[in-house]
């Protein structure tokens, strides 16, 4: 990815001029140094990426022309992460890479044993955003912040969905993936696991627990196992 990578929520059309405030426009003028006349790209997250130059620096706002804009189709069939709210430290690691690996939508829930009830939607985007222009992809995921997991499961019904199991004689997630005809989520729980209520609700709802390792992982670990099996099962087999 090139250093000079922005990202703007705007439509991005050859031949308008924008301004990049905030935290894009912080990085741009302070960190990258950018000056009237670079040449910058810019993301809006929905598939779109546009050639610019700096026309205008000032000291909370950058102008940049766009000179070239091209739009990327969006997958037909989504991935999605429902994590359940695990440590500060632990959510950072799983938003970045869910993202990097290709995490169409981050819902993220309250679980019974989960050691916090609530994270900052905002901070969310924001490690998602930072991850998106690293990694050189187009899309941003959908965050969701929380709702809780009967809420989420009702608005992915046509989804199908598993959900990491300690269980003894959990299926191993390779034995049990068949490529769905729609959008897969997959289910991970907070540090100290799902509650077995919570799967019973899992269950109940047509999701399917499976085991993505001999060993027990931590929630960022799994999180990062599930969406790598995925995207490659989906993208190169």
């Amino acid at each position: 990815m090139p250093v000079n990578r922005f990202y703007l929520d705007d439509p991005l059309e050859e031949g308008t001029t924008v301004a990049l405030e905030g935290a894009e426009q912080h990085h741009a003028a302070k960190v990258v140094r950018c000056t009237e006349g670079d040449t910058v790209e810019l993301v809006n997250g929905r598939g779109c990426l546009a050639q610019g130059l700096v026309r205008d620096v000032q000291r909370r706002t950058l102008g940049i022309e766009v000179t070239s804009s091209s739009v990327e189709v969006p997958p037909e069939k989504k991935i999605i992460l429902l994590q359940a709210f695990p440590r500060k430290n632990r959510l950072d690691t799983i938003v970045e890479k869910a993202t990097e690996l290709g995490a169409d939508a981050l819902y993220l829930f309250p679980a019974a044993l989960s050691e916090r009830s609530f994270t900052s939607h905002d901070r969310v985007v924001q490690g998602a955003v930072s991850a998106m222009k690293q990694c050189g992809r187009l899309f941003l995921p959908e965050v969701y912040c929380g709702d809780t997991l009967p809420e989420i499961l009702e608005v992915l019904a046509a989804a199908t969905i598993y959900y990491g199991s300690f269980a003894e004689g959990a299926p191993p997630f390779h034995q049990r993936w068949k490529e769905p005809e729609g959008d897969v989520a997959f289910v991970i729980g907070p540090e100290s696991g799902l509650t077995e209520q919570e799967e019973e609700l899992l269950q109940k709802s047509g999701a399917e627990g499976v085991s993505l390792h001999p060993w027990i992982l931590r929630t960022d670990t799994a999180a990062i196992g599930a969406m790598m099996l995925i995207k490659y099962w989906r993208h190169y087999q």
